[in-house]
């Protein structure tokens, strides 16, 4: 019986120094928050782009990155303009939209946008991705980021990697607002307001091997019942 506390307590050992010097592999999450000083200050349309728009940013190979930007959530809500700021790090390679690379047919944005920046936006902004000017129903962009029920449409940018940036260089950058994203939601709520947005500098990243030790736990667990039944 000792022995086989002493083995139990060495594989969990052994199983949790593996998780903990594994590095994470899901993606990062960037929110938003409202800028008032870019647009109008309505509380709720901030809330419903606040808590609806967010972007997945992930490593894709060894030298791209890949923001998927992404609404979700109850209320109608189109997201119509992205704004990139800071080109030390990345540099524009493509769009994962409608017409190019198999992304969702109802999202179809351009390389470009008009205004090339922000209102009041400070300059400096690279890289401009807009959606075509055609309202479809209930005031949303016809070809924007909208909303469906809980689960609604997305785009995908990719970048290269400048250098030998990596992606946790992005999400440092990300932090500080050396690499920093505006957009423009439009048709939000029952008075199709719009707001203008930025990411907040605070967004989640999993801490190394989380997803690993789930995982773990639940093996050992199953393993040492085993034993005893064997």
């Amino acid at each position: 019986m000792k022995t086989l506390r002493l083995s139990n307590v060495l594989i969990v050992c052994a199983l949790l120094l593996v998780a903990l010097t594994t590095p994470a592999i899901a993606n990062v999450t960037v929110n938003f928050v409202a800028n008032p000083i870019w647009g109008t200050n309505n509380s709720g349309n901030m809330a419903i782009a606040e808590s609806q728009i967010f972007a997945e940013v992930s490593a894709v190979g060894s030298n791209q990155v890949q923001f998927v930007f992404h609404n979700d959530g109850p209320d109608m809500s189109s997201l119509t303009e992205i704004y990139f700021r800071g080109d030390a790090i990345v540099h524009f390679n493509y769009l994962i939209d409608a017409d190019e690379n198999g992304g969702d047919q109802g999202v179809d944005f351009s390389p470009s946008a008009n205004p090339p920046e922000p209102p009041q936006g400070g300059g400096g902004w690279t890289s401009f991705f807009t959606t075509d000017a055609d309202a479809g129903s209930g005031g949303q962009m016809q070809h924007g980021v909208n909303n469906g029920n809980q689960t609604g449409e997305k785009l995908g940018i990719i970048f290269d990697l400048l250098g030998n940036y990596t992606l946790t260089d992005v999400e440092d950058a990300l932090r500080d607002h050396s690499l920093e994203i505006a957009i423009h939601v439009t048709a939000i709520g029952e008075n199709e307001g719009s707001e203008w947005l930025r990411n907040n500098g605070n967004h989640t990243i999993p801490a190394p091997g989380a997803i690993l030790l789930g995982g773990i736990g639940v093996s050992i667990v199953c393993w040492i019942k085993r034993r005893r039944i064997l």
